[in-house]
């Protein structure tokens, strides 16, 4: 099988940013660390490896600093879940591909975007997301525009469940060995203690 080449300037980038944040108690994407809040640090990695960069969200004060904020089809329901902000980009999309990651997510592979997309460019599969050794990370995928309608139906059947849909795609899991703290995800106040304390802050 000839391997598909496919450029920065064929993905765009989507942050997911459109949960409550109820367990964190306030906005993920507005929450500073390092110095810049953590819409500002995953716009930078995506702007880095995309031709463009989304966000999906429902509130947030963070949207100028991305060329689109979207919010969820209000087709989806209130309680859709992630998957509405990654349908309601598909429907949008201007580019072959999406790219997403949650804002909450503060670190992540410097090759994420390299190997998701050797992983669809070398097999049939319109859909890769990242996996590590102790779990699957289901929201940092790269998937086809081609997918749209099925999520679309997906979510108005009722379901929610992200590998669910990933797997009724085919979709090819990319297993990493980095650093599992790379996909630490920051839910709680005590999550983001301990990301301000692991960059000395």
């Amino acid at each position: 099988m000839t391997t598909q080449v496919i450029s920065a300037d064929q993905i765009t980038g989507l942050v997911l940013a459109g949960g409550r944040g109820s367990r964190m108690g306030a906005d993920k994407a507005a929450l500073e660390l390092g110095g810049e809040t953590l819409a500002a640090r995953a716009q930078r990695y995506l702007a880095a490896r995309t031709g463009q960069v989304w966000l999906s969200a429902n509130q947030t004060q963070q949207g100028h600093l991305f060329a689109q904020v979207l919010a969820d089809d209000p087709v989806y329901g209130a309680q859709a879940g992630p998957l509405a902000g990654v349908a309601t980009a598909l429907a949008a999309l201007t580019t072959p591909w999406l790219l997403t990651l949650p804002v909450d997510i503060p670190w992540l592979p410097d090759d994420l975007h390299v190997r998701l997309v050797d992983a669809v460019g070398s097999t049939p599969a319109k859909v890769a997301y990242a996996r590590t050794n102790d779990r699957d990370h289901p929201l940092c995928m790269l998937v086809h525009q081609s997918l749209a309608a099925s999520l679309h139906h997906y979510l108005l059947g009722g379901d929610r469940k992200v590998l669910l849909w990933l797997h009724a795609q085919q979709a090819v899991p990319v297993t990493f060995t980095d650093d599992e703290a790379l996909f630490a995800n920051l839910n709680t106040p005590e999550d983001l203690a301990w990301a301000r304390h692991r960059l000395g802050e």
